[in-house]
């Protein structure tokens, strides 16, 4: 319930294994890029739901500039020396506090439909799961009531009232630890872009930088 500061973006970083950040761009206005390249630790997944968030800026003859590139190269190895010669054999490379993959957008989203698409991809990777659809008496009533006599043309649906598990989109529970999680973050983005109405504008525009990552594994 408040502007967070540059410090408090950071701790956030420092102290979770994942950031979901729903706003405006990519909450460049709340930590730059250079903070986010120092940090010693670094969430090992971020979302960064808004307009622009992943677009790359060139600079002519110098190196181009993103907010994800920022992310991937924060934080640092962890060496661990408790190790016996057999076990470093098959661990090379700790990526323990360093971020390997950033959800962000390569163009300007409309609110609505990066929301349906935040949902659906919450729901494929396993991170929540819908909750049983509200009866009418706990919706929202409508902003503006319909006048009389006057027809609104309704804009037709592109997306099932059900997901393919057969489970309905309404209000978020998280997942139970025990439940077995097998998509991708990369295989639940591109599950989640049919949820958009704009599936060429808004939901083609999210992408995934890094690796694919697994919950649970």
């Amino acid at each position: 319930n408040k502007i967070p500061s540059e410090q408090d973006f950071a701790s956030a970083l420092s102290d979770k294994s994942m950031l979901l950040y729903f706003g405006h761009g990519s909450g460049n206005q709340y930590i730059r890029n250079r903070t986010i390249k120092k940090l010693d630790k670094c969430a090992e997944v971020v979302w960064l739901m808004g307009c622009s968030s992943g677009r790359v800026t060139e600079h002519g003859d110098y190196e181009p500039t993103s907010v994800p590139l920022s992310y991937l190269v924060a934080g640092r190895r962890i060496e661990h020396t408790d190790t016996t010669e057999d076990e470093s054999k098959y661990r090379n490379d700790n990526r323990e506090g360093l971020c390997m993959s950033v959800v962000a957008t390569l163009w300007d989203v409309t609110d609505k439909d990066i929301d349906r698409f935040a949902v659906e991809v919450g729901e494929h990777w396993g991170l929540w799961c819908s909750a049983p659809v509200p009866s009418p008496r706990e919706l929202a009533p409508p902003k503006t009531p319909r006048k009389r006599g006057r027809s609104v043309p309704k804009t037709p649906s592109k997306t099932p009232s059900r997901t393919p598990g057969g489970r309905s989109r309404s209000r978020l529970v998280m997942r139970d630890e025990e439940v077995t999680r097998t998509k991708s973050l990369s295989e639940a983005v591109m599950l989640g872009r049919d949820a958009c109405n704009l599936r060429y504008l808004n939901g083609a525009a999210t992408v995934v930088y890094g690796i694919p990552v697994y919950l649970g594994v």
